[in-house]
C-alpha cells in the first residue's frame, strides 16, 4: 500500500498512457469491429468454452497455457457479445508495462526523461511490424519488463537489504511462473533474468539457497492453484502432453533462422539497435556490464527459432530501452528539448485528430489541416517550456486546463466581434439591422489580426495602471541628499 501511494502520479500515468494507446490502435477496443482477427479470435473461444463447463486440453486445445483461457475467459466474462472485457485487461496489463518500463528507466535518468523513454518504447511495443493484435506475447510483456527492472536493481543499485532481494526473488519467481502458464517458450526466455540474479547471489555471499527457494515459492504459488484446477477435471496428463510435449516436439521441428524471407527485414534492425543500445549503455554502467548483451542475445537468440512469425520478436523489444537511455542520458537536458516538446505534442494532436475522424468526420473535414498546425504552435510550445517542463504533473495539467480555456475565450471573443462587424451575425443568428452594411474585411484573415490589435488595446488601456510619480519625495535616497544638501547650505 505504501508503494502505491509513493508512486500513485506514476501508476495514474502508466493507466492513461496505456488507456489512450490501447483504444486507438487495439483491435478489442470500442473503435473496431468484432471481425479480422487472427489468434485472439481463437483465444476468446477457449477462454469462453471453459467458463462454459468445458475441460480444457480434452474438449478444446491449443499449445497455449492455462492462464491464457483464463484472461479470455475472465474477458468473456466481463464483456460476452464482444472483446471489450479483454480490451480492458489489455489496458490493465500494458499499464504494467509501461510503469515498469518507467521504473526502470528512473533508475538512469530523471523523472521527466524515464517518461519520455516510456513514450518513445511505446512505439516499439506497438510497432506495426511486429503488432497487429493482442497475442500471448502481449501479455508476457509485463513480466519481461518487471524481470528487466527488478535484476537491474538489484545489479545498478548500490543499497540492496535482505528484505528486498527476498521480495525480488519471489517476484521473479511469479514472473517465471505467470509467462510459464502462458507459453513455456516465453519462459524460457525469462529464465536468463532469474538466472542472473541467482549469479548474484552466488558471487555476493547474498543467501543463494534462501533466494532460490523464493524464487521456487513464487513460480509454485502462481503453477499450484493452475495445475490443481486442471487435476479436478481430470485433464492433468492431456495437459502435460499438449502443452509440453507437443509444443516441444513443434519447436524443434520448425524451421527457424535469422535470414529468412519472412522477418529478415525485421531481425537484422532490432539486433543492430539492440546492440548498439547495448554497448552505448556500457559507458553508463559500474559493474555487470555484460548482463544486458547477455540477456538480450539469449531472448533474441530464442525468438529466432520461431522467426517465420515476426510478432515473436516484441518479447525482445523491452531491451531496446537499453538504446533510448543511452541517447537521452546526456543529449536531451539542452539541445534538443524543444523538439521532445514537439514530439510529444504532436503524439496528443494526433489522437484528437484520429477521434474527430472516427466520431465527428464533418467537423474534422471542416478543420483541415487547422488541427496539425497546433503542433508547431509558438503558444503552446512557449508555455510547455516556461511552465510544465519545470512544475510537477498535476499542476503542468491544471495549467494546460487553464491556459486551454482561456484561448478559447479569447477566440471567441475575436470570433464573435470578426462574425458580428463582418456578417451581421452571432453564431449564425441576425443580430445587425438590415440598413446596417457589414464590413468585409473583418471576415478576411487582415480583419482577425486588426481585431485583435483592437482587443489588445482595449485590454491595454482597461488594466493600465497609473505610474508613481517620480520625484524628490519618491526617491529612496531622499533622506540623504536632504542632508547632504544642508550641510552643504550650512558650510
Amino acid at each position: 500500500m505504501n508503494y502505491i501511494k509513493e508512486h500513485f502520479a506514476s501508476i495514474v500515468m502508466a493507466i492513461l498512457l496505456s488507456l489512450i494507446i490501447l483504444f486507438v490502435i487495439s483491435p478489442d477496443s470500442y473503435l473496431h469491429g468484432l471481425f479480422g482477427r487472427g489468434d485472439s479470435s481463437w483465444y476468446y473461444l477457449c477462454g469462453k468454452s471453459w467458463m462454459n463447463g468445458q475441460t480444457p486440453y480434452v474438449d478444446f486445445s491449443d499449445s497455449k497455457g492455462p492462464l491464457l483461457w483464463l484472461i479470455y475467459g475472465i474477458g468473456y466474462m466481463l464483456s460476452g457479445q464482444s472483446y471489450a472485457g479483454v480490451f480492458w485487461i489489455s489496458v490493465c496489463v500494458y499499464a504494467v508495462t509501461f510503469f515498469f518500463t518507467y521504473r526502470t528507466a528512473n533508475l538512469f535518468l530523471g523523472h521527466r526523461l524515464s517518461w519520455i523513454a516510456t513514450a518513445v518504447m511505446s512505439l516499439a511495443y506497438f510497432c506495426p511490424l511486429l503488432h497487429r493484435e493482442i497475442r500471448c506475447e502481449d501479455y508476457c510483456l509485463a513480466p519481461m519488463v518487471i524481470s528487466l527492472y527488478l535484476v537491474c536493481k538489484t545489479f545498478y543499485n548500490r543499497h540492496t537489504s535482505r528484505k528486498h532481494l527476498n521480495n525480488r526473488a519471489l517476484c521473479l519467481g511469479a514472473c517465471f511462473g505467470m509467462m510459464l502458464m502462458v507459453k513455456f517458450n516465453l519462459a524460457v526466455m525469462q529464465a536468463i533474468f532469474t538466472l542472473a540474479f541467482l549469479v548474484y547471489a552466488w558471487r555476493r555471499h547474498h543467501g543463494f539457497w534462501r533466494l532460490l527457494s523464493m524464487v521456487l515459492g513464487g513460480t509454485i504459488l502462481v503453477v499450484a492453484p493452475f495445475v490443481v484446477w486442471i487435476s479436478m477435471d481430470g485433464a492433468l496428463s492431456a495437459f502435460v502432453h499438449e502443452y509440453f510435449v507437443v509444443a516441444f516436439e513443434v519447436a524443434l521441428n520448425k524451421s527457424g533462422g535469422l535470414l529468412t524471407p519472412h522477418t529478415w527485414y525485421i531481425a537484422l534492425p532490432l539486433l543492430l539497435l539492440i546492440m548498439t543500445g547495448v554497448l552505448l549503455m556500457r559507458r553508463h554502467l559500474i559493474r555487470w556490464t555484460f548482463f544486458p548483451l547477455v540477456a538480450s542475445l539469449w531472448v533474441f537468440f530464442l525468438c529466432m527459432q520461431a522467426s517465420t512469425r515476426a510478432y515473436y520478436y516484441v518479447s525482445v523489444t523491452p531491451f531496446l530501452l537499453f538504446l533510448v537511455i543511452s541517447l537521452l542520458k546526456k543529449v536531451i537536458p539542452d539541445t534538443v528539448r524543444l523538439p521532445c516538446f514537439i514530439v510529444i505534442i504532436a503524439g496528443f494532436v494526433t489522437f484528437v485528430s484520429i477521434m474527430l475522424d472516427s466520431f465527428l468526420s464533418d467537423l474534422a473535414e471542416a478543420l483541415g489541416v487547422f488541427l496539425s498546425l497546433i503542433t508547431v504552435n509558438c503558444i503552446i510550445l512557449g508555455r510547455a517550456e516556461m511552465f510544465a517542463c519545470k512544475n510537477k504533473v498535476l499542476p503542468s495539467v491544471l495549467d494546460g486546463l487553464g491556459m486551454g480555456l482561456g484561448f478559447t475565450m479569447s477566440l471567441i471573443v475575436v470570433g464573435s466581434i470578426r462574425e458580428l462587424l463582418g456578417t451581421g451575425k452571432i453564431f449564425g443568428l441576425t443580430i445587425a439591422p438590415d440598413f446596417v452594411q457589414p464590413m468585409t474585411i473583418f471576415i478576411l484573415p487582415a480583419g482577425g489580426f486588426f481585431t485583435l490589435g483592437c482587443v489588445i488595446a482595449v485590454l491595454g488601456v482597461i488594466t493600465k495602471k497609473k505610474p508613481k510619480k517620480v520625484g524628490c519625495e519618491n526617491c529612496p535616497s531622499h533622506a540623504v541628499c536632504k542632508q547632504f544638501t544642508e550641510q552643504k547650505e550650512s558650510a
